[in-house]
C-alpha cells in the first residue's frame, strides 16, 4: 500500500514538467509569430508599388495526402498612378462634338454639309449658320427623357400633328411626342432617337424640294439610318 502514494507523487511531478514544457513551447511560438511579418500585409512605398507578404509554403489536400507547395515570400504588383494616364496613341473622333447635357444650350449641325438646325416660323430646317434664323437649342431633361427647346420661341421639337413622320417645333410642353434620346457614334457625334410607341426611331435629314427638313423614319430600326449631328455648346 506504501507504493501507491509514491507512484502518485512521481506522476504529479511528471505532469507538472509536461505542463511547463508546453507553456514554454507556446511562448516561443508566440514570440516567433510576433517577429515574423504578418501574411497578407500590403506595404506601399513612394513608388506606389505594393509588396504583399505571403507564407513560404501552402499545404493543399487532406491530411492523409497533403501536398506542400512552395510560394514566393512576397507578391509585387504595380499600382502606379500613371497607369491610367491618357494614351497618346488614341485617335480623336472624326466628328468633334460636345456632349449633350441637360440645362445647356447648343447649336446642332450636320457635319456632312455644315448646315445647322434652325427654326423658321414653326418649321424645322437645316440652313447655313449665317442665315437669320433661331439656331440655339436648350437641352431639357424631364422624367428620364430629353427634349430640345428652341431658345427664342420656348417650344419643343416634336412630331408634326399633320404629318407624323415630319418634325416641327410648336409645342410648349415636353410630352410624349417630344421625347428623345441620343446615341453616341463611334466616329463622333450623336444620332437623335425619337419615341415610336414603346420603341425608338432615328431622326434623319431629308430633302423636301429645295429645303432640308427633319423626319423620324418609322421604317428605319437601327441607329445607322439616322443623321449624325454635331453638338456645339454655346
Amino acid at each position: 500500500m506504501w507504493a501507491l502514494p509514491f507512484v502518485c507523487v512521481i506522476a504529479g511531478a511528471f505532469l507538472q514538467y509536461l505542463g511547463i514544457s508546453t507553456l514554454k513551447e507556446g511562448f516561443h511560438e508566440l514570440t516567433a509569430l510576433h517577429k515574423t511579418p504578418k501574411y497578407g500585409i500590403c506595404k506601399m512605398s513612394d513608388s506606389t508599388v505594393c509588396n504583399i507578404t505571403t507564407p513560404p509554403t501552402t499545404i493543399t489536400g487532406s491530411s492523409a495526402s497533403s501536398e506542400v507547395v512552395k510560394t514566393p515570400p512576397t507578391t509585387i504588383f504595380s499600382a502606379s498612378l500613371d497607369s491610367h494616364a491618357p494614351n497618346p496613341g488614341i485617335k480623336k473622333f472624326a466628328i468633334d462634338s460636345d456632349t449633350p447635357w441637360p440645362n445647356s444650350t447648343y447649336i446642332l449641325s450636320d457635319p456632312s454639309t455644315n448646315h445647322v438646325l434652325a427654326l423658321r416660323g414653326d418649321r424645322l430646317i437645316m440652313t447655313p449658320a449665317s442665315a437669320p434664323d433661331a439656331i440655339h437649342w436648350e437641352l431639357v431633361f424631364e422624367e428620364g427623357w430629353y427634349g430640345l427647346r428652341n431658345a427664342a420661341s420656348g417650344r419643343y421639337v416634336g412630331y408634326d400633328p399633320h404629318n407624323g413622320s415630319k418634325l416641327y417645333c410648336g409645342v410648349k410642353k415636353l410630352g410624349d411626342w417630344e421625347r428623345m434620346d441620343f446615341r453616341h457614334c463611334p466616329k463622333g457625334g450623336y444620332v437623335i432617337m425619337m419615341t415610336f410607341w414603346e420603341k425608338k426611331r432615328p431622326v434623319r435629314v431629308v430633302k423636301e424640294g429645295k429645303r432640308e427638313v427633319l423626319v423620324k423614319d418609322d421604317r428605319v430600326k437601327g441607329v445607322e439610318g439616322g443623321t449624325v449631328f454635331r453638338f456645339t455648346k454655346v
